[in-house]
């Protein structure tokens, strides 16, 4: 089991970031750099931050083989049938699938089916302005930051009041909870949504805004996550 440090180091994430994502995620308080993380919490985050680790010096890399060609023009036309039928909704994205490879052949296709703009929260801003400090994102977080600032197709909602609070009442960027109140706000006055995100545990709690049996509403929300290719997959 990794200590937060050795966590840190393999995501490439900041330990003060880490002990966030720990607490609201996963209720786990590590006050300690060398203290252990949670297996489960280990595993989801080395698997969500992959993106992030280097390739490995022994290894020679080969470029990933295309999907086969029928299969892979049937994902595109499934993706594209699926946002004309949802094209009445409010699209949400994430940080991490800004950072995915498969963001820009995504928002070519988003384009092409929709014409309503992508909603981009204003701390998912802040994140990808702290990625532009790790070389292994620069590159992708600048240009996603560009196309942020000059496409009239995404629109920033929010600002500094949706900065959350630490337990040592600092505030600090953190989306996932921006999300989650978000959805909820607009689902429960009728706004039937689509969040994009590579996040299991986001997703578990975003689809469950579904289930509330205290605010009743026909909107739904719903989820999917990009594949490589820039196609949409569901997230669980």
């Amino acid at each position: 089991m990794m200590n937060l440090l050795e966590l840190s180091k393999a995501t490439g994430l900041p330990p003060e970031d880490l002990r966030g994502i720990l607490h609201d995620r996963y209720h786990r308080v590590v006050l300690h750099e060398l203290a252990p993380v949670n297996t489960e919490a280990e595993t989801e985050l080395l698997a969500e931050y992959a993106i992030r680790s280097p390739p490995h010096p022994a290894k020679k890399q080969h470029p990933r083989k295309p999907s086969p060609g029928p299969d892979r023009e049937r994902q595109r036309t499934e993706t594209l049938q699926f946002l004309r039928r949802v094209s009445n909704h409010d699209v949400f994205i994430d940080t991490c699938s800004l950072l995915h490879t498969g963001f820009f052949p995504f928002y070519a296709l988003y384009r092409k089916a929709v014409s309503r703009p992508l909603c981009v929260p204003y701390v998912v801003k802040l994140e990808l302005e702290k990625k532009l400090h790790d070389p292994r994102l620069h590159t992708q977080a600048s240009r996603v930051l560009e196309l942020i600032h000059r496409d009239n197709n995404i629109i920033l909602l929010g600002g500094d009041e949706d900065l959350r609070r630490s337990d040592c009442g600092r505030k600090r960027v953190h989306a996932d909870p921006v999300f989650v109140e978000k959805l909820l706000y607009l689902r429960n006055n009728g706004h039937s949504l689509l969040l994009i995100t590579q996040d299991k545990a986001m997703t578990a709690d975003i689809l469950e805004i579904n289930n509330l049996r205290s605010r009743h509403s026909k909107a739904v929300v719903l989820v999917k996550k990009l594949t490589p290719d820039g196609f949409l997959a569901d997230s669980q």
